[in-house]
């Protein structure tokens, strides 16, 4: 029989919680001391199955693979692939820059400087989680109004999905598969006011800082108005 498929819920999240709140930063001060506290307290749970420790092992494992890239207290390790030293323990971040730098001839949004905006973006990625990237618009479905104020926001499905993970094996990046996202329509992205730009720009690169942040996946153009969507 499979096993079930693990996804958060009021039990996970309490635990969640408790392993967050319960650390004492004056005792453990350095990133990898705070992981290995807060894997123990998973590990020691007695309320918890093996696959749901798995579960929420995995994904302290994701935040903290993004937080140890540029610690200089994080020992590193060399990559079997590229030979560079990184920092993640899940994968290698440079084997991913590269792999998002060989497919920057396979798309573009037909704007230089979004384009350019972009594979920067890429260039400094921490983790599968995290890459920016242009989307098609095709790629959403089922696009329903939530609500209109400063900006026009939209529920949507991501056929595809974001990046989720690193495939060393095969040196590629998977996606989560289908989706449920948040659009926002950049009002005024049409017309020659640079804004829209600036705030596009911030939101990509505050992305990639600061993980308690909104996650931002990339950008798209509505074909019917010309206005960009984030």
């Amino acid at each position: 029989m499979a096993n079930k498929k693990i996804v958060w819920n009021d039990k996970l999240n309490s635990v969640w919680d408790k392993i967050y709140y319960s650390l004492d930063f004056n005792i453990h001060k350095t990133i990898t001391q705070q992981e290995e506290y807060r894997k123990n307290m998973i590990q020691n749970d007695s309320s918890l199955t093996n696959n749901e420790k798995k579960f929420l092992l995995d994904e302290l494992q994701k935040i903290y693979d993004k937080l140890k890239i540029g610690d200089s207290s994080v020992e590193k390790q060399q990559c079997n692939n590229c030979q560079n030293w990184h920092q993640a323990t899940q994968y290698c971040e440079f084997c991913i820059r590269k792999y998002l730098e060989n497919n920057f001839k396979n798309w573009t949004s037909g704007n230089e400087e979004i384009d350019k905006l972009i594979q920067e973006c890429q260039q400094k990625t921490v983790s599968p989680q995290c890459v920016i990237e242009w989307i098609n618009y095709d790629q959403f479905e089922n696009i329903e109004h939530l609500t209109k104020g400063g900006s026009t926001i939209y529920t949507a499905t991501w056929k595809v999905g974001s990046y989720d993970k690193w495939n060393s094996e095969n040196q590629i990046l998977k996606r989560l598969g289908r989706e449920k996202v948040i659009l926002k329509r950049l009002n005024n992205s049409n017309s020659s006011d640079e804004q829209w730009f600036q705030e596009v720009t911030l939101s990509f690169t505050l992305d990639n800082t600061f993980y308690s942040l909104a996650v931002f996946r990339g950008l798209t153009k509505d074909p019917s108005t010309n206005d960009y969507i984030i």
